[in-house]
């Protein structure tokens, strides 16, 4: 059986030579062969594009493979790099050279607390921000909340380093954005309450408060921290509220 499909291949073969109608090959060849000759004429007639379609998905599957071990690698080498640094200084110079990389994003963060432990306000707030520019420059949602956690800690540093409105108006666009991550956002409101509380604005700080009511999810752990600021300041309880914001659920 095998020797009568390979000859009548082979005749079929010669005539195509010369009549480029007879390129076509039909399919009564498979009708009384046996499974290896099936086997044995598909890939005579169609083992180059069976191989060609096997090549291009291996060629797709090998460079996600490299793209993710090259990823993994670059960012080994960074960290590598990075352990060897000993001052601040080094740090904060080693995120300037690789601000495209998150990586620099978590090194400014953590140099901002490191200098907002030690008082230094003005360079905390510096660090913060350009931890918040690194983050801001990637379009994948899992560094929203960093992004807008550097954002709202430069906001408190801010007002640490005396320049109290400029922070009041980073925190009520935090609070005032939809774009802004929930929790941050319900820490930012929460803190607008405060401050505005440690101001004697007490009306300032219920508006505040209602507007996490208003603007957050029931599930906002920043509702546990307003109902304990409340019942510390029995005031807030009565106390008519002022509007919050007019740029309240802006983009």
């Amino acid at each position: 059986m095998a020797k009568n499909a390979i000859r009548r291949e082979n005749e079929k073969m010669k005539s195509a030579a010369g009549d480029d109608r007879n390129l076509v090959l039909v399919d009564d060849d498979f009708q009384d062969a046996d499974f290896e000759d099936k086997v044995w004429l598909f890939w005579r007639r169609h083992g180059k594009k069976t191989v060609a379609a096997a090549v291009a998905v291996f060629l797709a599957a090998f460079s996600v493979i490299v793209y993710t071990q090259g990823k993994k690698m670059h960012v080994a080498a960074l960290q590598s790099d990075y352990a060897e640094l000993k001052t601040a200084d080094e740090r904060r110079a080693f995120a300037v050279a690789h601000t495209g990389d998150a990586m620099a994003g978590t090194i400014f963060y953590a140099l901002g607390n490191e200098s907002f432990a030690e008082g230094r306000f003005a360079e905390a707030a510096a660090d913060y921000a350009a931890s918040a520019a690194v983050f801001a420059e990637k379009s994948e949602p899992e560094f929203a909340l960093p992004r807008d956690r550097a954002k709202f800690s430069e906001a408190v540093a801010l007002d640490k380093s005396g320049k109290k409105d400029e922070a009041r108006e980073r925190l009520a666009a935090l609070a005032s954005s939809l774009k802004t991550d929930e929790t941050v956002r319900g820490q930012a409101m929460y803190n607008l309450a405060v401050l505005a509380l440690s101001a004697g604005d007490v009306a300032g700080a219920r508006g505040w408060l209602d507007e996490m009511d208003r603007a957050l999810s029931a599930q906002n752990m920043w509702h546990s921290e307003k109902s304990n600021l409340i019942r510390l300041e029995p005031s807030l309880a009565a106390a008519p509220a002022e509007s919050a914001s007019e740029t309240v659920a802006t983009e």
